[in-house]
């Protein structure tokens, strides 16, 4: 312990930190394991000179690159399936930080997320409630529907089996459903993620497979084997569910540029993003081709189940600068999902994507 290093009295006074306080500390909350070592976490400072939090609505009055109102940005409301896979129920202002940095000769303010200890059933540990993910807070969803049922509605947490593990905790998979996940608290920008955020993040998430999992898992050094198998796999078994979810939020047609000439029109090697995962797919595809104004110019049909790939005839293209091909993926039980619209121009050198709007955007 250091010479200067203090502690507060219970009226608020510094005193010198003794080694006592600091033992009593690590026997209340710390996990000591196989070698008799603590598992302690420490926060590095980073790079800048802070200057507050930032707001998950409107933009910073005191920063010029800051143009985008935050509400508008993809990467924050999609924070909410990211959230979900990792648990990280305290998404809250106070856990955002901006720096000014110096770098090259550049002055500007780069914005952060801090605090991930309650990720990973960390904030499980911590308050020893179950519900931590599956309700809010303050959640009166939660009171409305338990009152009539004087105790006789089980709900999902409630009958979670016991950690395999005390490294790892009741952070789990079996009862983990990312449509119905909650944060601790009722963040406007979880409630603004929309299909098509929901969608970039699960495309995001298809990046990483389950052996950069397990790579992030050894790196953390948990010092268990069997921690480390069972931390990997209630992280692969969420990330499953989650990209299951997330892709079907709208019609997961994509490679939607990969275009090649045939017979006056043109081939559309689309894909399902859910096959590309390596994901199953109870996809089958309606395709429908608009002009510019919209209205339709040929009939719409149906591609193979699972194979999106579609051929725009002559017809369509037959005195036309602009079309418009939505795809409208139906699951197994007839549902239909939020179109993909693909607007595609004709150049010189042939047909050229230019754009994608999903789920009505």
């Amino acid at each position: 312990i250091a010479d200067d290093a203090t502690d507060k009295s219970d009226t608020g006074e510094e005193i010198p930190l003794q080694w006592e306080t600091v033992q009593a500390l690590l026997d209340r909350y710390s996990v000591r394991d196989a070698a008799g070592r603590y598992r302690l976490l420490t926060s590095r400072f980073l790079p800048g000179r802070p200057v507050g939090g930032w707001s998950y609505r409107g933009t910073r009055d005191d920063d010029p690159n800051d143009t985008i109102p935050h509400q508008d940005r993809r990467s924050l409301r999609a924070l909410r399936v990211f959230g979900a896979w990792l648990n990280h129920v305290d998404l809250k202002v106070d856990n955002s930080l901006d720096l000014y940095t110096e770098e090259n000769g550049r002055r500007f303010l780069r914005h952060y997320l801090v605090d991930f200890d309650g990720c990973l059933g960390g904030y499980k540990a911590a308050r020893h409630e179950p519900r931590i993910g599956f309700a809010y807070d303050v959640d009166l969803k939660e009171v409305v529907t338990g009152l009539p049922t004087f105790g006789l509605l089980v709900r999902p947490y409630e009958d979670l089996p016991r950690g395999k593990s005390p490294l790892v905790g009741q952070f789990g998979s079996q009862a983990y459903d990312p449509a119905k996940w909650k944060a601790n608290y009722l963040n406007d920008i979880l409630f603004a993620c929309r299909p098509a955020d929901a969608y970039w993040a699960g495309r995001q998430m298809t990046r990483l497979g389950p052996e950069h999992v397990r790579a992030a898992v050894t790196a953390a050094r948990y010092g268990d084997p069997a921690a480390d198998a069972i931390l990997a796999q209630v992280l692969v078994d969420r990330w499953e569910k989650t990209v299951d979810w997330a892709l079907r939020q709208v019609t997961p047609a994509q490679s939607l540029e990969r275009i090649t000439p045939r017979a006056g029109g043109f081939r559309i090697e689309a894909t399902d993003a859910l096959v590309d995962a390596h994901r199953p797919s109870d996809l089958e595809y309606r395709v429908e081709i608009r002009g510019a104004d919209g209205r339709s110019v040929v009939a719409s049909s149906s591609t193979a189940p699972g194979d999106p790939a579609f051929d725009v005839p002559a017809s369509a293209t037959d005195g036309r600068d602009y079309l418009v091909v939505r795809w409208i993926a139906e699951t197994g039980d007839g549902r239909a999902l939020p179109p993909t619209d693909a607007h595609y121009l004709r150049a010189a050198d042939g047909w050229k994507l230019v754009g994608i709007l999903r789920d009505g955007e």
